[in-house]
């Protein structure tokens, strides 16, 4: 499942449960702060924080263990075992890591024959392709991610430790 995908499904699951006992569900309240943050004309990085805020209510992991978002345990932060932020942050953080990963993987490998190179399986590089251009819309081919460039004969010629070989 692609990253779009899982938080859908998460604010058709657990997210359709009421929050802190209003008359809203956890997802309508998200729905509701990423509109506010439109109408208010914040920029999309903003946006992405209101709408998926509290995302860690519907993710994370009770100290008991058990699924938080998988079970139909109350939002309610007042314990101090809540820790939806922390939740919420990791289960971006390893969302948008694996994506820009990716990305970096492709760009200093050479793309899928680099890759294949490196060891990565064939159907693993496709489903990766697939996944990234679903969220970002474009190949990473031609993706530009603001604020990075990659040289990839820079990396392979500077001095250190490299993983995996020059793709060639």
């Amino acid at each position: 499942m692609i990253a779009l995908e899982i938080i859908g499904d998460l604010f058709a699951g657990p997210g359709a449960r009421d929050y802190l006992g209003e008359p809203v569900t956890i997802g309508a309240h998200m729905l509701q702060a990423g509109t506010l943050a439109v109408a208010a004309g914040a920029e999309d990085p903003l946006v992405a924080a209101a709408l998926l805020h509290d995302i860690g209510h519907l993710t994370r992991e009770r100290d008991d263990g058990s699924r938080e978002g998988l079970g139909g345990s109350s939002p309610r932060a007042s314990s101090a075992g809540d820790r939806h932020d922390e939740a919420g942050a990791q289960f971006l953080g390893e969302i948008v890591e694996d994506l820009i990963g990716f990305w970096v993987m492709w760009h200093l490998y050479g793309g899928f024959e680099g890759l294949q190179r490196f060891g990565m399986h064939q159907s693993t590089i496709w489903r990766k392709v697939a996944r990234f251009r679903k969220v970002t819309g474009q190949h990473p081919d031609e993706f530009e991610m603001p604020g990075i460039s990659i040289d990839p004969k820079a990396y392979w010629t500077a001095p250190g430790t490299k993983v995996g070989r020059h793709p060639r």
